[in-house]
């Protein structure tokens, strides 16, 4: 796996899974952020790959090969992230 043949790409991409359970934030090609919904829960998870398996998945996901991934837009990313935010910032109606 050569460095080389991602070099040309624009970081970060952005990337959902098929089934719109998972969402990525490619940031380089050994960093990513991955966005998992679990019913009415976010579940946010900062990868820095270090091992060969990351560094594949990380492949994978940037060459739609092996993962049954989508490309979505930077504003549909931050969208699920934000579902986290207000999740967590007190959203039962009590003080």
């Amino acid at each position: 796996m050569s460095g080389k043949e991602i070099t040309g790409r624009g970081f970060p991409q952005y990337r959902r899974s098929a089934n719109g359970s998972n969402f990525y934030r490619i940031e380089s090609e050994d960093r990513f952020t991955e966005v998992q919904v679990i019913g009415s829960r976010v579940v946010v998870h900062e990868v820095f790959a270090t091992a060969y398996p990351e560094l594949v998945r990380i492949r994978e996901l940037l060459d739609g090969t092996g993962s049954n991934t989508r490309p979505i837009t930077e504003q549909d990313f931050l969208a699920v992230l934000a579902r986290d935010v207000e999740g967590s910032v007190g959203s039962n109606g009590t003080s």
